[in-house]
């Protein structure tokens, strides 16, 4: 690997479009750039910030590469997790339909936190494209049609995530999300009856029997 071994043979600063990302978190300085993310750089001429700015201008070279070919679906996939949720609303108007839902549930599955980005993924669920029942396989469909006219849903949550999209059908699984890293006394589980006309999709892929509400929410 010669560009890595070149990178490892000289220090470097950090190059300026990640120092404007690094924040500091228990004591160890932290890239968390939309493109980037490294857990230990420095302040100072080091190998790690050589290492860093390497992977980095890899990353934008792969972006550049894709955006050259309308590859959309490629340059959202280049961003780093928590920010692809905002790659997809900068690339949407680029994508067909089937893009479109195909990449949002893609995106849904591998994304973790999701009320920190809640508003941008409302946009994007709401979205009045055509082929919205793609997000779920014929299976996910099937089940969701089968439910009552009225459902039972429950979300594991604390004070400030309360109200999110994602619920579950599994008043187990809302438990198992509420007191996952243990019992601060911030945690507790919601109930709630909704119409299934509010239920803008139903997923089954982790086993979670996750229904995502966006109705009522702002």
């Amino acid at each position: 690997m010669p560009k890595i071994d070149e990178a490892l043979s000289r220090g470097e600063e950090l190059r300026p479009e990640l120092r404007s990302h690094v924040v500091e978190i228990r004591g160890n300085l932290v890239v968390k750039h939309p493109l980037y993310f490294c857990l230990s750089v420095t302040r100072e001429l080091s190998r790690r910030n050589s290492w860093a700015n390497g992977e980095f201008r890899e990353k934008q070279q792969r972006l550049a590469e894709a955006q050259g070919k309308d590859d959309w679906v490629g340059a959202i996939w280049c961003h780093e997790g928590p920010y692809r949720v905002r790659a997809m609303l900068q690339y949407q108007e680029n994508l067909t339909d089937k893009q479109y839902w195909q990449t949002l549930r893609k995106l849904w599955m591998d994304s973790e936190n999701i009320w920190q980005n809640r508003n941008q993924w409302v946009r994007l669920l709401r979205s009045n494209r055509a082929g919205k029942s793609t997000l779920m396989t014929r299976k996910e469909l099937a089940k969701l049609n089968s439910l009552p006219d009225k459902i039972t849903v429950w979300r594991g949550c604390t004070k400030r995530n309360k109200d999110g999209v994602s619920w579950t059908l599994s008043e187990d699984k809302a438990n198992f999300f509420a007191y996952r890293f243990g019992k601060t006394g911030q945690e507790f589980v919601r109930k709630r009856v909704v119409r299934k006309q509010d239920v803008l999709a139903y997923f089954a892929d982790r086993k979670e029997f996750e229904v995502l509400i966006v109705r009522g929410l702002k």
